[in-house]
């Protein structure tokens, strides 16, 4: 026999299982999600003590961020190791001035294309931020 997850009931009016449906619906919740979601608000919220908006992220979303973001630094892991063993070869004379250039372009052509792609998410991040007037 399994256990039964406890349940709330709550009685609203008309208005506020309509407002509650649309939302859920809006924002791809079920309403049971979206009633989690606001039992998870810091209580500072509901006695007035907390004015700044908040901003909910979800478990997938979070999972996504954190592997972005371990993906970001493992690129500029990689930029180091590069810009590391072309120093070492200079160094021991293992490779001319011409080598070195060539593989500083590779290597550039990368740091371009990672900063192109940390600027789409700095504006993205920055759109988010004006939603809800935080500043910089």
């Amino acid at each position: 026999m399994t256990k039964k997850e406890p349940r709330l009931f709550v009685r609203v009016t008309d208005d506020e299982h309509e407002a509650a449906m649309t939302l859920a619906e809006e924002l791809g919740l079920t309403v049971s999600e979206l009633v989690r979601i606001l039992l998870r608000l810091p209580r500072g919220y509901f006695d007035g003590k907390e004015t700044r908006p908040v901003l909910v992220v979800d478990a997938v979303s979070a999972r996504k961020l954190a592997r972005e973001t371990r993906w970001w630094g493992y690129q500029y892991n990689q930029i180091a190791h590069a810009l590391n063993r072309i120093a070492m070869y200079l160094r021991r004379d293992m490779c001319d001035a011409a080598d070195a250039l060539e593989q500083l372009q590779v290597v550039e052509e990368k740091v371009d294309r990672a900063n192109a792609d940390i600027a789409v998410l700095r504006a993205e991040a920055q759109r988010m931020a004006a939603m809800f007037n935080v500043k910089k």
